[in-house]
């Protein structure tokens, strides 16, 4: 642990949520046959990835789709929303937007922006953790992690180069 820091979920827990979390999210499209998971660059993409492995593995007979969405997070108002998929292909389908952590909404916000244009079947949202310091109007459907801070604390979600996620309080 470096100073200054405090490790809120180790890889083993962090695993854990994302499981739970991948069969509610199953519970939630159960009678779906296609789910469209948009990953948030680049916490969300790898939490997204990590659902997508656990919901192939359960046998489930939905189709999965894992696409990247670039969104600039310190000013997404002036910036384009781009992705991986042309954004007629959404139209009518199941949508779950992945992101790391959720502090004021205002990212999973202009992320869900394009969307509306397109008319989705359903959009959902997952987080790691939700700092609950909300000033958009959007609440994460699956949450690993409801977290109280102040605003001056700060959630670092890191992915080490074997792919194992720990999260710290700054």
């Amino acid at each position: 642990m470096l100073e200054g820091r405090t490790l809120i979920l180790n890889n083993l827990e962090v695993n854990q949520k994302l499981n739970r979390m991948a069969y509610q999210i199953l519970e939630d499209i159960y009678q779906e046959e296609e789910v469209y998971m948009l990953g948030l660059q680049s916490g969300g993409y790898v939490l997204a990835e990590k659902v997508e492995k656990i919901i192939n593995a359960s046998n489930a007979k939905v189709k999965t789709n894992l696409v990247s969405v670039e969104v600039i997070k310190d000013n997404p108002a002036s910036n384009e929303i781009k992705m991986e998929v042309d954004i007629e292909t959404l139209r009518d389908k199941v949508i779950i937007l992945f992101d790391d952590v959720a502090n004021t909404g205002r990212v999973l916000t202009y992320a869900i922006r394009p969307l509306l244009s397109i008319l989705p079947k359903k959009i959902r949202a997952m987080v790691l953790v939700d700092r609950r310091h909300k000033k958009y109007p959007i609440t994460p459907d699956f949450v690993g992690l409801s977290l109280a801070t102040t605003m001056q604390e700060h959630i670092s979600v890191e992915v080490d180069d074997n792919q194992e996620i720990t999260v710290f309080l700054n």
